[in-house]
């Protein structure tokens, strides 16, 4: 399954390219379940600007080829950057934060896979956890199993989605109940290409649902922020049921060749003319003097051979 992450690293790369580096908001509608094998098609569509400036998106996939039908998975909307939307940098020589408590890591991605997240070498990417109060801050880097340059994303979704993964470690309740991201509000990138983040993540709202993050570098230098991410209860059932799900349709386009229809080689032409030859340029008048002259069928032609096309007529009914 294509994690959240993803979505918000193709949106803030479409938004840098229309002048657009804020991610307002971005929901996701549907889970990207990358098959076994092929790939899939991902369209990102960006709407023209409205009077503040401001753009929607739509994310889009496809079964490799393009055959099927294409599948919503987010919408969202873009906006211009502002110059003063950056935060206050986490002071490198408190790290980790006074009084923070440090998590035990230990087996955390093990249970994980109990509930049905498998996470790949790449996305174990938790280096340290503490907690403070309904604080959680987090260290996340890139393992060396890790192909890509960082250097070629914004914010490299693996990085983004272990930061995440931060919350599940802290979390005091069950394991069996996992939350994943479904809702993004006001993300802004500052840097591009970290291999290596600090994280505060911090509850906005009296249900826990929905957190705040403030994301630097390893110096304190801020990376990222996001006013709010909302997040949603996903239980073993469901993960497993989305993993088996078939994304194709019961329904397929074919084409059938139809033979051409045969034409016999003697036409009948009928010829219609006003019996006095006259040449009216008005259709109006052309009617009135049908109506006043009676039948104007001038001559019956049969060829012996095939009609040339017809390539003009001038006037007709």
């Amino acid at each position: 399954m294509l994690p959240g992450t993803a979505f918000v690293e193709l949106a803030l790369h479409a938004g840098d390219r229309v002048g657009c580096a804020r991610l307002e908001e971005l929901t996701l509608e549907a889970p990207l379940i990358l098959p076994a094998h092929g790939g899939v098609q991902v369209r990102v569509t960006v709407s023209d600007p409205d009077d503040s400036g401001c753009r929607t998106l739509t994310v889009h996939s496809c079964e490799d080829g393009g055959e099927g039908p294409w599948l919503r998975h987010a919408t969202g909307s873009l906006a211009p950057q502002s110059s003063t939307s950056a935060r206050a940098a986490l002071p490198a020589s408190v790290w980790p934060p006074r009084d923070a408590e440090p998590v035990a890591l230990d087996g955390h991605y093990e249970r994980l896979a109990e509930t049905g997240l498998r996470y790949g070498p790449v996305f174990q990417g938790l280096r340290g956890v503490w907690r403070r109060g309904t604080e959680v801050f987090a260290e996340v880097a890139l393992p060396d199993e890790a192909e890509q340059d960082p250097r070629g994303f914004g914010l490299h979704p693996a990085l983004l989605d272990a930061a995440l993964h931060a919350v599940g470690a802290a979390a005091t309740g069950t394991s069996e109940q996992i939350r994943l991201p479904f809702s993004w509000s006001g993300v802004s990138l500052y840097a591009a290409g970290a291999a290596m983040l600090r994280v505060r993540l911090t509850p906005t709202g009296p249900d826990g649902m929905a957190l705040s993050m403030e994301v630097t570098d390893g110096t304190g230098a801020p990376v990222a922020t996001v006013d709010s991410l909302a997040t949603r209860p996903v239980f073993p059932e469901q993960v497993n049921a989305a993993r088996g799900a078939v994304h194709r349709s019961l329904f397929q386009l074919n084409w059938r060749v139809l033979p051409g229809a045969e034409t016999p080689a003697n036409r009948a032409v009928a010829e219609v003319a006003p019996l006095d030859g006259v040449d009216w340029r008005d259709i109006a008048a052309f009617g009135e003097a049908i109506g006043a002259e009676g039948p104007c069928l001038r001559r019956w032609r049969v060829w012996s051979h095939p009609c040339p096309p017809l390539t003009a007529t001038r006037y007709g009914t």
